[in-house]
């Protein structure tokens, strides 16, 4: 696809050109790999490519389409001449017939904003419709009404420095293959519904996965890759599909250990989850969740809780290119699992419970490790013994749960999108409560519907079986209700969390956090309901000056001024606030 931003150069380099490695007799080339002249990343103008292999006897072999090099791909002889989005992919095949590990770069241009609609190689319709008749129409390109225009242009320019980079790189035919061999299909055609056949649930491919970030991030390492989500796998309901990357040595760790998120975040990962921004966004099936297109929900509400001393899953905003086409803006975040319970508060995984709704048995919440045990005996107390809930609930930390889902009226919850965890042994920061440890710990995940009418009441919300259920039994409690009474006071009193200083305090810092790589995504996905697939209604080209603004002022200007005051409102309604 992006052979022809590649020629060979006749010549000597300087400057930048690497000595040939000398043999290691102690280190095999299977776990040596060739070296690039120039580090991955953004680049400004066209330079010359040299690659360097790991021993000096060796034969190099490369790809341009992101495919995996073998001996049958083009052999190098020269340094190469890059003057446009490049992604290339290296091997060695040494005199003994042994090969290499892969070496991975990707090298992105300015004219990734221009990349075609039809790019050679790729399919013009993905997989078929679940719940509808047809199949989807592809999409590629970035709108070029946006992209050509020299004022918005200025903008994504500075918005592709603006947040870190995530490339994808891989053999095409592993997203977009249309067959249904579960080996060989592709993982964006066929996406594992949750309704309907599931045909691709489950599916796994390998990737070089890179991330860059103008020197302060600098990452290469293979994984698997699969399909992430619930109803955003459907393709009619939303085209831009998240996706979890996976860390197992048959593709290269066992676990990642690198700061993804800073020196402060967590340090090793057996997941990553890079989250599509469903709910509230531009390629939302549903017209009034586009006009309410916001990208900092989630991350504030996660943020919001990191600011109460709950746990939480890191992430981050990032933008994705699969084989150098731009994929848009989504979250790189934490996957809530054992994994993450021992990173985070140490002990033994195996000990760990960790609870979730699962979608495909009718929203029942299920153990996805450890036992259902502990939390089914919770779910069945009745609230009347205080003491007896402590035994197996933090009830403090699950007032703060509760009190953050009520005030930003979370619509889409607690039916599911959220997790709760318990350690069942004695190591690490927290173990049973019966032990004087802290019981179970309630998360917040997929926050993508808070903030929307300043007007939402979640209070009556009774599920069995789940937070709001076990609630509505614990409100009845005075003992409880004082100690919820009492942190509400706290939280909205000045300086307090729910304060609209502080609420807009954080929302802002998200914001300016991505108010030119926002651009990007408008002229990516903001045409999709408009030009490619407008699904139930017509949508709009929908853009940042105009559609993103406009909600952001809403919320601005009418909702965070007004909504403690409605949501304490609520709560003396309901008898709760003392």
């Amino acid at each position: 696809m992006l052979l022809a931003a590649v020629m060979l150069a006749g010549g000597l380099l300087t400057g930048c050109q690497k000595d040939p490695i000398e043999d290691d007799p102690a280190l095999p080339l299977q776990d040596q790999m060739p070296a690039f002249s120039k580090p991955h990343g953004l680049v400004e103008s066209p330079f010359q490519l040299t690659i360097s292999p790991a021993s000096k006897r060796g034969t190099i072999y490369y790809t341009l389409d992101g495919s995996a090099p073998t001996e049958n791909s083009i052999k190098y002889k020269k340094p190469l001449s890059i003057s446009g989005t490049t992604i290339i992919r290296a091997v060695e095949k040494g005199t003994d017939g042994s090969f290499s590990k892969i070496a991975t770069a990707s090298y992105l241009f300015e004219d990734v904003l221009d990349l075609s609609s039809t790019p050679e190689g790729y399919p013009e319709m993905w997989g078929p419709y679940c719940q509808i008749d047809g199949r989807a129409t592809a999409d590629y390109a970035m709108d070029p009404s946006m992209t050509k225009n020299t004022k918005l242009r200025q903008k994504m320019k500075a918005g592709l420095k603006q947040i870190p980079i995530v490339s994808i790189v891989t053999d095409k035919d592993f997203f977009f293959k249309d067959s249904t061999d579960p080996d060989t299909g592709g993982i964006y055609i066929h996406t594992g519904t949750p309704v309907g056949d599931n045909l691709g649930r489950g599916w796994e491919r390998p990737v070089s996965v890179e991330m860059f970030d103008g020197g302060k991030i600098d990452l290469t390492e293979n994984c698997g890759i699969c399909i992430h989500g619930g109803h955003s796998r459907l393709p009619e309901k939303n085209p831009k599909h998240a996706l979890r990357l996976k860390f197992k040595s048959k593709y290269g760790v066992s676990k990642l250990k690198y700061p993804v998120f800073g020196e402060d975040g967590p340090g090793e990962f057996n997941t990553l989850t890079l989250r599509t921004f469903f709910g509230n966004s531009w390629q939302h099936w549903e017209s009034g969740n586009r006009k309410r297109a916001q990208y900092e929900r989630d991350l504030w509400h996660r943020m919001a809780s990191a600011q109460l001393g709950m746990p939480y899953s890191t992430g981050r905003h990032v933008h994705v290119f699969l084989n150098g086409i731009y994929w848009g803006i989504y979250s790189l975040s934490e996957r809530i699992d054992e994994n993450f319970c021992k990173t985070h508060f140490g002990g033994k995984k195996e000990d760990y419970d960790v609870i979730k709704v699962d979608e495909e048995q009718g929203n029942k919440a299920v153990a996805d490790a450890g036992s259902i045990d502990a939390f089914a005996e919770l779910m069945a107390m009745d609230g009347s013994d205080l003491a007896a809930v402590e035994r197996l609930l933090d009830v403090d930390e699950f007032i703060d749960f509760m009190i953050l889902n009520q005030f930003a009226g979370n619509t889409d919850w607690d039916y599911h999108n959220w997790y709760a965890l318990y350690n069942r042994g004695a190591g690490g920061e927290w173990g049973t409560a019966a032990g004087g440890g802290r019981g179970f710990r309630f998360l917040v995940w997929d926050s993508e519907s808070i903030f929307q009418s300043v007007n939402e009441n979640i209070l009556d919300l009774d599920n069995k079986g789940k937070p709001t259920g076990l609630f509505q039994k614990l409100i009845k409690n005075p003992a409880f209700r004082a100690r919820f009474s009492a942190r509400v006071h706290e939280l909205s009193s000045p300086g307090g969390l729910l304060t609209t200083e502080r609420v807009v305090a954080l929302w802002d810092s998200l914001y300016h956090s991505i108010d030119n790589a926002i651009y990007l995504e408008a002229a990516r996905w903001g045409d999709y309901r408009y030009a490619v697939h407008p699904y139930q209604t017509q949508g709009k080209r929908y853009d940042v000056d105009n559609y993103y603004m406009d909600e952001r002022n809403r919320l601005l200007r009418q909702y965070f001024p007004a909504r403690l005051d409605i949501y304490l409102q609520q709560l003396r309604d309901k008898g709760w606030l003392e």
